[in-house]
């Protein structure tokens, strides 16, 4: 159920790593220029395309004090009930390359679909779900998978 993703920082700006990374963070990250985040990592982050260009954001919610989902996922057909309505949910573009599921990187053609929210003076997206399709399944062996277009291995 993406329990990680992988982006590349080429178009994320340095005030925008700085948000989340220190020095020797964001030195790491500019020689790989790639960034691999899991869901369960202290202040996980993902990249969401914007009007003002792309910015990192808080992935989730993992705090039991807020008054959000503790979860890294949405489902569409909740999020198509209305049950999300009450958050003032926003849809976005996750500017990932790839998902990691069921211990598989699966690539991605061009990126996620993610619903921002916001809640305690913070950003927050989550990614996504709908039912699995076949591929997916067989691959991962999940019944859900993220809104996206993956690229399977043959």
């Amino acid at each position: 159920m993406c329990q990680g993703l992988r982006f590349e920082v080429r178009f994320i700006g340095e005030r925008e790593l700085e948000s989340f990374c220190d020095v020797s963070q964001i030195r790491a990250i500019k020689q790989k220029n790639v960034v691999e985040q899991q869901f369960w990592q202290p202040q996980a982050y993902l990249p969401i395309y914007t009007k003002t260009g792309p910015q990192l954001k808080l992935w989730g919610n993992k705090s039991k004090y807020l008054e959000l989902p503790q979860t890294s996922w949405a489902k569409l057909e909740s999020i198509k009930a209305g049950n999300w309505e009450i958050f003032n949910p926003k849809p976005v573009l996750i500017m990932a390359s790839a998902c990691l599921d069921s211990k598989v990187w699966l690539e991605l053609a061009d990126g996620l679909t993610g619903l921002m929210v916001r809640a305690d003076g913070q950003d927050m997206v989550y990614v996504v779900t709908r039912p699995a399709d076949e591929a997916y399944t067989k691959v991962t062996g999940q019944a859900r998978q993220p809104l996206g277009n993956f690229i399977y291995p043959k």
